[in-house]
């Protein structure tokens, strides 16, 4: 239960911290965007649980051999965060006219 409240505690400290560090280029973008920005990142997160977890355990379900199923886990854990790695920026991108991502 306390390691659970440390890593929860640490999340939100590094979100405010991220918040506070780029608030100029937040104060850029229109609330349309800043809520599009939010749904799509909340959105890239549920596709990458869902992909990994339910995904990556149906699939390594049909193999028996355990380094086979780990390696079937690795590979879809590293292609789901390059998929979503893609995907994000270019939703980024067009939601804010090119603000948002800043490398």
């Amino acid at each position: 239960m306390t390691k659970d409240l440390v890593f929860l505690t640490l999340f939100i400290i590094v979100v405010v911290y991220n918040i506070v560090k780029n608030r100029n280029l937040l104060k850029e973008l229109t609330i349309l965007q800043l809520l599009g920005t939010g749904v799509s990142y909340l959105a890239a997160i549920m596709l990458a649980f869902v992909s990994i977890y339910y995904g990556g355990n149906w699939i390594s379900g049909f193999v028996s051999n355990r380094f086979l199923e780990v390696t079937v886990q690795f590979v879809t854990i590293c292609f789901t965060l390059m998929f979503c790695g893609y995907i994000l920026p270019f939703l980024l991108k067009k939601m804010t006219n090119g603000v948002l991502p800043k490398s």
